[in-house]
């Protein structure tokens, strides 16, 4: 353990001992050199002046509550050496303004950035497969949060009271999240769902019971659009149930099944495009949606449904059928009610490479295929081949390969 508010240390230095620095109130400023391999707990808690640290290239691990009430602190930066962030570590450190999490961190801990009232995105990394109860809880200012393709749960209250998130992405590997994992988040709007093995409750629980504790629950009537990603195979049951202003809605091409219930009572949807892998719809899947007012299926073989599929959707609204399969649609119970219409083939134009994606705000371009992004006045706004491309919220134009796309960043 080090003297109360010493300021600097040696080269030698391996490890920085359990409140070695505790409540220093005059340390402005500290730079952990690389010999130090590990930082314990509360080392720096309650350093209320502590503006900038640096910490050496051997950290691997940050012990709980080290920066703890470091509420002066605006900028640190984490080591690509760092796998585990303890819990509370920059618990109230309110004027931090961004963070970057090495690609190396597999958890973050409890309450581990708990009300950094000042951060406006966070993007968790591929190799995190936990992320404590409240970790980014009362982050006020976060507006966007990308949830990476390691995690596999999503935790309690995670991202409670985020007041002006607006977006979230939720990684592939995800198998659960709290139904309070985003309680009080009033703004958010937009979700990308990419968890490709989300159990479908449906066997587990009465569908009361589910619904109420399913991930959006309590976010439900706020959410405005929603986009399963290319690593959806099924959609689980109840996920979308009574998101009543739920307008957009865009089902990734690996679709095969969608559960019950799923988009029951979305009474502001207008328009589905069921993708072309799509074998199954499940009970009461889009039940009450009084607005539906067109729908497009690609599937050459008509998916089979649970009953009660369609109530409550008009059957004058006209479904678009692939055209060498209308015969067979035409003699399909349910979508024979339907105003059936073929697609027209003759005039396909290109379509978007697979590889070619964007979510969590960002473009993902990992073939680095040439791409152009356009605003919505036509102007261009990024032409290159860069892995990844970011640009300001909003929707723009994408250009790749011949083909154009909306898209929402």
């Amino acid at each position: 353990m080090f003297r109360t508010c010493r300021t600097s240390i040696g080269n030698s230095v391996e490890s920085i001992g359990n409140y070695a620095f505790y409540t220093c109130s005059e340390l402005t400023k500290v730079e952990i050199p690389n010999s130090v391999e590990s930082i314990g707990s509360q080392v720096f808690y309650g350093c209320s002046k502590l503006t900038q640290a640096t910490i050496g290239n051997k950290v691997t691990s940050i012990g709980d509550a080290a920066f703890q009430g470091c509420s002066a602190l605006t900028q640190i930066i984490l080591p690509n050496s760092l796998q585990s962030i303890g819990s509370s570590t920059f618990n109230g450190c309110s004027a931090l303004t961004e963070i970057t999490i090495p690609n190396n961190v597999t958890s973050i801990g409890n309450q581990a950035f708990y009300a950094c009232s000042k951060f406006t995105q966070v993007t968790i990394p591929d190799n995190v497969t936990n992320i404590g109860s409240q970790a980014f809880a009362w982050c006020s200012g976060i507006t966007r949060a990308v949830v990476g393709n390691g995690v596999k749960s999503i935790n309690p209250n995670t991202f409670q009271n985020c007041q002006v998130l607006t977006q979230v992405t939720i990684g592939n590997s995800v198998t659960n999240i709290s139904g309070s994992a985003f309680s009080d988040c009033p703004a958010l709007t937009h979700v990308t769902w990419n968890a490709k093995n989300f159990p479908d409750f449906t066997s587990m629980y009465n569908a009361e019971s589910y619904y109420e504790n399913s991930p959006f629950y309590k976010n439900r009537s706020n959410i405005t659009n929603f986009t399963f990603g290319e690593d959806v195979e099924h959609i689980p049951a109840f996920l979308c149930y009574e998101m009543s202003n739920l307008t957009t809605l865009n089902i990734g091409n690996k679709v095969t099944s969608i559960g019950e219930r799923v988009f029951s009572s979305c009474s502001k949807l207008t328009q589905v495009s069921f993708p072309k892998n799509l074998t199954s719809i499940g009970i009461m899947a889009f039940d009450r949606c009084y607005a539906l007012a067109e729908m497009t299926v690609k599937a050459t073989t008509p998916p089979t449904l649970g009953i009660y599929v369609f109530d409550g959707v008009s059957r004058d609204i006209p479904v678009y059928v692939p055209a060498e399969t209308l015969e067979d649609y035409k003699a399909t119970a349910v979508w024979n009610e339907f105003n059936l219409k073929a697609m027209q083939t003759a005039l396909q134009t290109p379509s978007m490479p697979e590889s070619i994606s964007v979510y969590g705000g960002l473009l993902h371009n990992p073939q680095g295929l040439p791409v152009s992004i356009y605003d919505m006045q036509g102007r261009m706004v990024y032409s290159g081949t860069a892995a990844t491309v970011s640009q300001p919220a909003g929707v723009y134009v994408l250009r790749c390969a011949g083909a154009s796309s909306k898209v929402l960043f």
